[in-house]
Parts: C-alpha cells; sequence; structure tokens
C-alpha cells in the first residue's frame, strides 16, 4: 500500500539534503520511499528515494501518475 503525506517545505528540505523543494512524501509499508515535487505551471516530479540517495523518476501529469512512478521505480 502507497501512502502519500504532505510535508512543509522546511521539512522536505531537512528531510532531502539534495536541497529541492519537495512537498509530498511517498510510503510504502511504513518505509519513505520517495517524494514528489509539484512547482506551479510545472508537471509534477517523482524522485526515487530520499536524500543524496534519491534519483529523478520522471514528469507527471498528476500526483497520482507521479506516485505510480516512484512504486514502478521501486518495484525493478
Amino acid at each position: 500500500m502507497f501512502t502519500v503525506h504532505h510535508i512543509d517545505a522546511r521539512e522536505a528540505w531537512l528531510r532531502d539534503s539534495a536541497g529541492r523543494s519537495c512537498c509530498w512524501l511517498v510510503k510504502h509499508n511504513g518505509q519513505e520511499i520517495g517524494l514528489l515535487e509539484k512547482r506551479r505551471g510545472e508537471p509534477w516530479k517523482a524522485f526515487r528515494g530520499i536524500g543524496r540517495e534519491s534519483s529523478y523518476v520522471g514528469p507527471a501529469p498528476s500526483r497520482d501518475a507521479a506516485i505510480e512512478l516512484v512504486a514502478q521505480a521501486v518495484r525493478q
């Protein structure tokens, strides 16, 4: 089961040492597996992992699509 938790920019910055302005934390079975970034006028961006070990998965037209990108990356 994948869940998404909104986190404020300050908390996201503290969690993600790569410095992105992420606003959504993706969890699977309680484990933090990725981040979603959304900026006005841009598509959602999905990242697998947290912090320096994170990697860009790709853009998505919606939050649900971005979650699915993270889920697919984790399954591989």
